[in-house]
């Protein structure tokens, strides 16, 4: 399997490796519905176009002079270099940049200047702080139905595992087709922090899931052009969750999308003008996760969990759980759980939550032999 890293070219996609198998650029959203922008005023058409070539993203107005996408969007393919400002421009107020409908209100603006993540590094086996900041040469007028901005969400907000949210963006209809420009739109799942469908064993998510994360819809998937494109909550008025940056080559229905995870204040800060957001946690091939315990494991014995180190002060909090119920059977600061008679016959594992000022780190280790009755004691007679 390989992944997709999610940007268009004018012909075609292009399809990077990664070491989790292919991943794609994604093209226009597959199986998605055909949307007018009065229904997602955030989104916008960028393109980064050298002469020779020409890149499509989609991108999220945050206000009038900003918006937001992901950080490969800025960069082309093999050794093209970094894009310069003025080869990339933005087309806000559309439906379909190539054929725009009647009720379309374009806004056609060049870009200034962008920042990309200072941690983000364009190499083809991370997608690590994939996010970028357009500045505009021009406000935007977001005074009407087709531009408006998309709220960014609250430092504090929690992890939302299984919320039903939305993404709409630009781009073909199926890996084999060219972009056609139309907006479309689908819904997704939010995967649990350390879930990736085939991603989940990958360094995308064992090590990254601080910055990363990963949504799923039964009936569509992302493609290239996609690439930039807001995840949003399904509410009255909503909120950017997540930034598109890769899926699975080919695009097929129902896998998953990889998403830059607006919330981490490494990200948000960032997105907000900080140029030096704090590091979240990053596992590393040294930062292992384990499990260790006496064989046979009996009620009595202590299970020990370990973790680390880390690059960035981090604060860790263990939690052992039962294998087979996900019950909770311990957690705080101690690394080490002391199998109890309530647990005889069950197997356990550690799930290790590491926190720095720039995120959180979700990590599971493998699970235990099953807990044995202690040994009976031999009595004198």
């Amino acid at each position: 399997m390989s992944l997709r890293i999610c940007f268009g070219l004018s012909l075609a996609a292009v399809a990077l490796a990664f070491s989790a198998g292919p991943v794609s650029s994604a093209i226009r959203i597959v199986g998605g519905t055909s949307i007018q922008i009065q229904s997602a005023p955030w989104d916008v058409f960028i393109t980064y176009d050298t002469g020779a070539h020409k890149w499509r993203c989609t991108g999220a107005v945050i206000d009038a002079t900003h918006v937001v996408t992901a950080g490969h969007c800025v960069y082309g393919e093999g050794s093209e270099p970094i894009a310069p400002p003025s080869q990339l421009s933005v087309q806000a107020g559309i439906s379909n940049p190539f054929s725009p409908s009647t009720t379309d209100v374009e806004q056609d603006r060049t870009v200034s200047s962008y920042r990309v993540h200072p941690s983000y590094v364009h190499i083809e086996t991370s997608t690590a702080y994939d996010v970028a900041v357009l500045t505009l040469a021009t406000p935007l007028d977001l005074s009407g139905p087709a531009v408006k901005a998309v709220a960014l969400p609250q430092p504090a907000a929690s992890y939302p595992t299984g919320s039903a949210v939305t993404l709409s963006g630009f781009g073909a209809k199926s890996s084999a087709g060219t972009i056609d420009g139309a907006l479309a739109s689908m819904s997704a799942t939010v995967e649990p922090q350390d879930s990736c469908g085939q991603f989940t064993h990958s360094i995308i998510i064992e090590y990254e899931n601080a910055t990363q994360f990963c949504a799923t819809s039964s009936t569509s998937a992302t493609c290239a052009g996609d690439s930039g494109a807001a995840l949003v909550t399904n509410e009255s008025n909503p909120v950017m969750i997540g930034v598109n940056s890769g899926g699975v080559s080919g695009c097929p229905v129902g896998s998953v999308g990889i998403y830059t995870y607006v919330t981490a204040p490494s990200i948000l800060r960032f997105i907000e003008g900080d140029n030096q957001p704090p590091a979240a946690p990053r596992r590393t091939a040294d930062a292992g996760i384990g499990l260790a315990w006496a064989r046979p494991l009996r009620v009595g014995d202590a299970v020990t969990c370990s973790t680390g180190p880390y690059r960035v002060p981090v604060h860790v909090v263990y939690s052992f759980l039962n294998a087979v119920t996900n019950q909770v059977l311990q957690t705080g600061s101690h690394a080490s759980y002391v199998a109890s008679a309530k647990s005889l016959g069950t197997k356990v594992f550690c799930q290790v939550k590491v926190t720095s000022a720039g995120g959180t780190l979700l990590a599971d280790t493998v699970t235990s032999t099953p807990i044995k009755s202690a040994p009976h004691k031999k009595t004198k007679g």
